[in-house]
Order: C-alpha cells, then sequence, then structure tokens
C-alpha cells in the first residue's frame, strides 16, 4: 500500500472541510426556517383567536406588520436557498477543470456565494423585526404582564 502524501491529506482535509461548511450552512438555513416559519404559524394562531373572540379588532391590525415581517422572511429563506443552489452549480462547474484558477464559473460561484449570505442575514433581521413589533403589540394587551417593556 503506498503511502499518502502530504498533499492527499491536505486535498482530503479541505474536502472534510468544505462538507462541513455546507452541513453548517443547511443547518443554519434549517433552523432559521423553523424559527421563522413557527413564528409566523404562532401568531397567525394567536390573530386567529382574537379574530374569533374581539371581530374586527385594532388588536389585529397592530399585529399585522409583525406577520408580514415572518411572511416575507420565509420568502426571502428560499431566495437563499435557491442562490445557494445556483452558487454550488457554478462551484460544481469550476470543479471539472482541475489546475484552472478563477475561471468564470467560481467568479459567477463567489456572487451567488455573497447574495445567499447577506439574504441569511436580511431573514435574520426581518424575523428580529417581526418580533419586535410582536412584543410591543402584546406588551400592551390587558392582563399580560412582563418583566420588562421595549421602549
Amino acid at each position: 500500500m503506498a503511502e499518502r502524501t502530504e498533499e492527499d491529506r491536505n486535498h482530503e482535509w479541505a474536502v472534510e472541510l468544505f462538507k462541513s461548511v455546507i452541513e453548517s450552512g443547511k443547518t443554519a438555513l434549517n433552523t432559521l426556517l423553523i424559527v421563522c416559519g413557527g413564528s409566523g404559524l404562532a401568531l397567525l394562531a394567536f390573530i386567529g383567536n382574537l379574530a374569533a373572540k374581539d371581530g374586527d379588532s385594532p388588536r389585529i391590525a397592530a399585529l399585522a406588520p409583525a406577520l408580514l415581517c415572518y411572511a416575507f422572511s420565509l420568502g426571502v429563506i428560499a431566495f437563499e436557498a435557491g442562490a445557494t443552489y445556483v452558487a454550488q452549480f457554478f462551484f460544481a462547474g469550476d470543479a471539472y477543470r482541475p489546475g484552472v484558477i478563477n475561471t468564470w464559473q467560481r467568479k459567477v460561484g463567489n456572487v451567488f456565494n455573497v447574495i445567499a449570505a447577506m439574504a441569511f442575514v436580511v431573514a435574520l433581521g426581518l424575523y428580529a423585526t417581526g418580533s419586535i413589533i410582536a412584543y410591543r403589540n402584546l406588551s400592551t394587551l390587558p392582563g399580560i404582564a412582563t418583566s420588562a417593556k421595549v421602549r
């Protein structure tokens, strides 16, 4: 059995590192998807409960912007997943050209990779904004005690 060279070990390490980066990204995306979707679903159930009890209440209208933020965050997450796919598609096309560095496929893949990362941050911001809006409106409802109010 031939002994592995340092180049072989470095290549194996790079492949494993790339796999871990992909897995971490998938985990982060799935986590954000579950959190945003669950928050939107819980708020929608709460709004439905308010509508059943109070009919057309101004409290329902006050919570609508939070629900909109959660819905937009889900759309941005879907866009981010698509951008990630496109980036990987171009990176895979570049992988078939060993020895050639900075091909146009790698450059396009890098652009879509940055777009995907920015979309993730935007989705996170929309989730935070929706949560702050929901908290501010829910903390003013009668009968809900809070230990600290956001001003």
